[in-house]
């Protein structure tokens, strides 16, 4: 009982944490350094001075 326990408990683990990886800017689109429309999947918004929105890189 205590297996399925643990075992339920790691699948609903993953399962949310899938939800998160998939619900990154891939790259090549829009982003706000700052998170406002969300992370990019490699960790990095590129914006340059002036730029309305940058891009995930």
């Amino acid at each position: 009982m205590q297996f399925l326990t643990i075992l339920l408990l790691v699948v609903f683990a993953v399962l949310a944490l899938q939800d998160v990886v998939i619900a990154c800017i891939a790259n090549g689109n829009g982003c706000q350094p700052d998170g406002r429309q969300g992370n990019c999947c490699s960790g990095y918004c590129h914006k340059e001075p002036g730029w309305v929105a940058g891009y995930c890189r």
